[in-house]
């Protein structure tokens, strides 16, 4: 979607569909019946008893953070693993390895990008950046 100055803009992935049929854009149902795209869900929003109130800002900056992995390797959050697969590494507070063929070590850019997204999808919701502090980091490293 675009504004009428064409700047995009990022939609609610509840209408997606798959785009190529090797990705997997399926829906899963979490324990308080919310239907969820597992690759790109907020770990409390998956696994979390307790969480009745959906999705918050930090679960939308979880998802901001794969989305721009997504943007930047060209693949799927966790491409090559089965939802199920996904579903462990959650539970079991697994992150993402850093592809180095996408994001260089000792690479100014590279480095602080996926310091960004590690912040991004911090388990603990509360130590994530706020959409406006990711906004700001991106225009900074856009600028190395």
């Amino acid at each position: 979607m675009s504004d009428d100055k064409q700047v995009l803009k990022l939609a609610d992935f509840g209408n997606a569909s798959p785009v190529h049929e090797q990705w997997s854009l399926q829906f899963t149902r979490n324990k308080n019946n919310l239907v969820v795209t597992i690759r790109w869900t907020a770990p409390e929003i998956m696994c979390d008893d307790t969480m009745m109130q959906g999705h918050t800002y930090s679960s939308d900056v979880y998802s901001l953070g794969m989305t721009i992995l997504e943007i930047a390797t060209g693949k799927i959050p966790f491409f090559g693993h089965t939802d199920r697969a996904v579903c462990f590494k959650l539970l079991s507070k697994q992150y993402l390895a850093r592809p180095e063929q996408y994001f260089p070590l000792e690479d100014a850019k590279s480095d602080r990008l996926w310091s960004l997204m590690v912040r991004c999808w911090d388990y603990d919701a509360k130590n994530r950046p706020s959409a406006s502090e990711v906004r700001d980091e991106l225009e900074s490293i856009s600028k190395l």
